[in-house]
């Protein structure tokens, strides 16, 4: 993973590899990420934070969940709904989840506890979904 600047505006590309590209600049940037790891045990959240801090702070992620596999559609586009309904709550979500916690610089495990203790409320799906 690396970071390159280039553009007039000072537009920023996070790489995972030679043809993955996600930009940054003055627009929103994407809500979702995909970054491929062949080892969800060799996550690390304090090394994510850290290299997170080179983002802009409404680009950080606060979850990052480790799912073996991107859930797609018959035409490869992710499968978004399942995602919003499952949401970060921790009874629903059986993948590893994290949360950003900025005193402990390091993405941990998501727990009521932990959430509870970042004073995040529970999540409550939404009722349109």
């Amino acid at each position: 993973m690396k970071w390159e600047s280039g553009g007039e505006r000072g537009t920023r590309y996070f790489s995972l590899a030679s043809s993955s590209f996600f930009r940054f600049s003055s627009a929103h940037p994407s809500a979702a990420w995909a970054l491929p790891l062949r080892d969800p045990a060799a996550f690390d959240g304090r090394s994510f934070f850290a290299h997170t801090k080179q983002l802009p702070a409404y680009a950080a992620p606060v979850f990052v969940r480790l799912a073996p596999q991107a859930d797609l559609t018959s035409t490869f586009k992710l499968r978004k709904l399942d995602l919003q309904r499952e949401g970060y709550d921790p009874g629903r979500v059986h993948d590893p989840l994290f949360v950003r916690d900025e005193g402990a610089r390091a993405y941990v495990a998501l727990t009521q506890e932990s959430l509870g203790k970042l004073g995040l409320p529970p999540f409550e799906e939404d009722p349109r979904a």
